[in-house]
């Protein structure tokens, strides 16, 4: 199948006044839908790739809203029956120059999945979606959920239904998509001749799938409105618990003999000691410094200058005179002076000697 062609911009801004304006009630008069839509074939510009047009109508998503407020997207995948063909990735695109707020927001995956499907967040956009002929830009998709592909398990397959609930007003966002301002692009794989790209439609359709059986709605809890806060008084902090010692069992009793009076003590008299009795002490007699004996002066001998040599003035030989005898007085011994002092030292030392053992 054929991708449509955008709807006018004019068109697409009146739809959006005309959800806008619509009263409070409009969302619980389409509380529960079962309005499904299907996808079609994207075209880009000068690509002949035809392989998931046979495909196309077993990818079909339906809106629903459980209570006002939320919107639920269930997408659907058929039975293959001679294809393993599976949804790998899901994209959200809006886009509306005149709006003030998000169209979808904080949205939940994986609500009342059928089948063993477990989708994560993630970021991108539709294969081929920036070619102008398919005009699903990357700058207005706010929104994409898939998987890896080398996991078999938990991708989309056939016979399986993911569940994607955001927080929105149902009414808005079926007329979002009736006037293509809001579309979803689906990546598909494991077709005989590869892979390819839908995307949604903007009329939905009128008869279900048969061959995939949805589980029952679980309708939400009304919101509760919570009371206000209360503060609560400061916490008092209890002082900490003393735990008590263990009982410690007391041991019996023992009887104690009977108290046996020691004996008297005997002191012992006191011997007292007989005084110590000093010694005299005996001085010793004074030390008698010997007189030092100054040695006498030494006395220089006289010099006795010998008489002069008087030459006999030669005289002729008289004739032979005997000369007449002349005797010499004999020669006294002088006494040296050392001697004289010397004796009279000794006497004079020996005398003092004899009086001092007399006074002793």
């Amino acid at each position: 199948m054929k991708f449509t062609a955008f709807l006018p911009s004019l068109l697409a801004a009146s739809s959006v006044a005309i959800a806008t304006a619509l009263p409070a009630t409009a969302a619980t008069l389409v509380t529960g839908s079962t309005d499904i839509y299907q996808f079609e074939n994207t075209l880009p510009t000068g690509d002949s790739n035809l392989s998931g047009d046979s495909f196309a109508d077993a990818f079909r998503f339906r809106v629903t809203s459980s209570s006002e407020g939320t919107v639920l997207f269930r997408f659907l995948v058929a039975p293959p029956s001679s294809a393993n063909y599976f949804v790998s990735q899901i994209y959200f695109n809006y886009f509306n120059p005149d709006a003030t707020s998000p169209l979808l927001s904080d949205p939940v995956i994986g609500v009342n999945n059928v089948g063993v499907v477990n989708f994560q967040a993630t970021s991108g956009n539709l294969s081929q979606g920036d070619d102008p002929g398919v005009g699903f830009l990357a700058e207005n998709t706010f929104f994409s959920a898939g998987v890896n592909t080398s996991n078999t398990v938990n991708r989309l397959s056939g016979g399986e239904t993911l569940g994607i609930r955001f927080t929105g007003d149902l009414a808005a966002v079926l007329v979002a998509l009736e006037s293509n301002t809001l579309r979803i692009g689906l990546d598909v794989q494991g077709f005989p001749d590869g892979s390819d790209s839908f995307v949604s439609g903007s009329s939905p359709v009128v008869e279900e799938p048969p061959v995939v059986e949805e589980p029952p709605v679980v309708e939400e809890p009304p919101v509760v409105e919570e009371p206000p806060v209360v503060e609560e008084p400061p916490v008092v902090e209890e002082p900490p618990v003393v735990e008590e010692p263990p009982v410690v069992e007391e041991p019996p009793i023992v009887e104690e003999p009977p108290v046996v009076e020691e004996p008297p003590v005997v002191e012992e008299p006191v011997v007292e000691e007989p005084p110590v009795i000093e010694e005299p002490v005996v001085e010793e007699p004074p030390v008698v410094e010997e007189p030092v004996v100054e040695e006498p002066p030494v006395v220089e001998e006289p010099v006795v200058e010998e008489p002069p040599v008087v030459e006999e003035p030669v005289v002729e030989e008289p004739p032979v005179v005997e000369d007449p005898v002349v005797s010499q007085p004999p020669i006294e011994e002088v006494p040296e002076p050392m001697t004289l002092l010397g004796t009279g030292l000794a006497i004079g030392f020996g005398a003092w000697f004899k009086r001092r053992q007399r006074n002793a």
